[in-house]
């Protein structure tokens, strides 16, 4: 579904990104791991075609340059990880933006508006204004838009994801991760930005570590996070324990 090769980024002579290669399947969750300026966001503007960059980003086996546009938007959707829309739509008008690409009846882009908004637990603040409402629903408004974009996608989906919880409570941190589990099982290459460790631990299939704009680490979490390697990156040393049903978590 997406491969990165020889991925550079600079900016004002300084190089942000540095990465030899990357993969993700249709099905999986990777997590980007790293601390405050590692490049994770660079990374995910890189993919998205936010910003500049050297090398190749192929996505479905073609160059994500050569692709329509309209086609793309399609296929590739990003979730920021704040929003910045101050216009008074209510918040089923920010979620039928996600329409623009796609070809849907009235009829049906209500039904699909409604669809992904219990899929994102927002429909409740259908009739809400959008700059009325927490970071958090913002956030889950915004999720819903960008799995209306996707909905008709001819291939599976790449969805990106800057921090999707940094705004949510913990009820709706685990229904977001969840939900992109479950979008995953449908085919859906999911990349999210996290900072928790014990999310990346119980939610995703693999994750990298980016340290000063390179990848330091990568493979399924638990390998990756042991106690050396979080001491090394973080500068931290968790205890661990384990659940009842035998999953690793850290404190």
């Amino acid at each position: 579904m997406l491969r990165i090769e020889n991925l550079v980024c600079h900016s004002d002579g300084k190089s942000l990104l540095d990465i030899e290669g990357l993969q993700l399947k249709g099905g999986e969750t990777l997590a980007v791991l790293g601390p405050n300026g590692a490049g994770k966001s660079t990374l995910l503007r890189a993919v998205s075609g936010d910003c500049g960059y050297d090398g190749e980003v192929l996505v479905h086996g073609r160059n994500r340059r050569h692709w329509r546009s309209n086609y793309l938007a399609r296929h590739l959707g990003v979730l920021p990880q704040a929003s910045v829309l101050t216009f008074p739509f209510l918040a089923h008008e920010v979620v039928s933006l996600g329409a623009i690409p796609l070809k849907l009846s009235q009829r049906c882009m209500r039904a699909e508006i409604r669809r992904v908004m219990e899929l994102c637990d927002c429909d409740h603040l259908s009739e809400r204004h959008f700059p009325s409402l927490s970071g958090g629903e913002k956030q889950r408004v915004q999720l819903a838009r960008v799995l209306l974009q996707l909905s008709q996608a001819e291939e599976s989906p790449l969805l990106l994801l800057d921090e999707p919880t940094s705004a949510q409570d913990l009820g709706h941190q685990h229904h977001m991760l969840r939900l992109t589990n479950q979008l995953a099982r449908e085919g859906y290459g999911v990349i999210s930005i996290l900072h928790d460790l014990n999310h990346t631990l119980h939610y995703c299939k693999r994750c990298i570590v980016l340290e000063n704009g390179r990848v330091r680490y990568q493979g399924q979490p638990d390998d990756v996070l042991v106690p050396e390697h979080i001491g090394e990156i973080w500068n931290y040393r968790p205890a661990y324990g384990w659940l009842q049903d035998d999953r690793l978590v850290l404190a």
